[in-house]
């Protein structure tokens, strides 16, 4: 899914400015992190729940504007998931196989055998449960999964993440940072994911963008390694590791795969 920022802004009700002369594009099969102030509004106007006070929004070249008439916009809003924090949040359904259900109607989506269907989202979300069970007694993390798993029900082009890794475990978060990567690389995935920890980002993102009204840092290549996004952010502990080395006279490489990283200490210590 193309996604084009044309000096886009946004005003609350009391005509404060929260987002200011906005402009990027993202293309299809991209993993980007996302912080900031005000980035919410972001997950609002990709879901179509707001629209820019000013600037145009387009996705999938469909324009949205202010007062523009969306024609078929159920057709945009069903390319785009949204993993949400469950914190508070009461499922609507008794059991976690009819929470999933309850997607697959929604999207309109047919599957030839829906026991599987359901079976095969909850697997790809790493949620092994009986699908029997009230989905408000799972826990926090199993929560996440299942919304995970709604969302790939449907299979949408654009899936948003609101600080996902939060409460994972370290097994989970290092199963949905590979899932990330091959949905980029195998099915052209867009994944956003906001105000992440970096930690969890590092290795993943191809991408790292920042809001302060207006975007101040937006970075592809190596984003973690640019100083600059350390007014923003804390920096994760192989970059200070590897600045260390650089500070002492290692001529160590800027990897972002620890596995590597260790390869490189050896051979540098032999």
């Amino acid at each position: 899914m193309e996604i084009v920022f044309d000096n886009v802004s946004f005003l609350d009700k009391n005509k404060d400015t929260l987002l200011k002369d906005i402009n990027f594009t993202i293309n299809g099969g991209s993993i980007i992190g996302v912080y900031g102030e005000n980035i919410n509004l972001f997950i609002d106007m990709f879901m179509i729940t707001k629209r820019p006070t000013n600037g145009i929004l387009y996705m999938n070249k469909r324009k949205i504007k202010r007062t523009n008439h969306i024609e078929n916009i159920d057709g945009i809003q069903n390319k785009v998931g949204y993993v949400f924090d469950p914190e508070g949040y009461k499922f609507k359904k008794k059991t976690i196989y009819d929470e999933v259900n309850s997607y697959i109607e929604k999207y309109n989506v047919n599957p030839s055998n829906v026991k599987k269907h359901i079976a095969s989202s909850l697997k790809i979300a790493n949620l092994d449960v009986d699908v029997n069970r009230n989905p408000n007694e799972l826990s926090y993390s199993e929560k996440k999964k299942l919304i995970f798993a709604c969302v790939m029900s449907y299979n949408p082009e654009l899936v948003l993440f609101d600080n996902f890794d939060r409460g994972l475990y370290f097994r989970d978060a290092d199963y949905f940072r590979k899932l990330f990567v091959k949905l980029r690389n195998q099915y052209n995935k867009t994944i956003m994911l906001f105000n992440s920890d970096s930690r969890f980002l590092f290795d993943v993102v191809n991408r790292v963008m920042v809001f302060d009204k207006t975007l101040v840092f937006d970075k592809e290549e190596n984003p973690f390694y640019d100083n600059s996004l350390y007014k923003y952010i804390d920096v994760p502990k192989i970059v200070e590791f590897t600045r260390y080395a650089h500070k002492e006279g290692h001529n160590i490489l800027e990897y972002t795969d620890t596995k590597e990283l260790i390869k490189e200490l050896y051979r540098n210590i032999k």
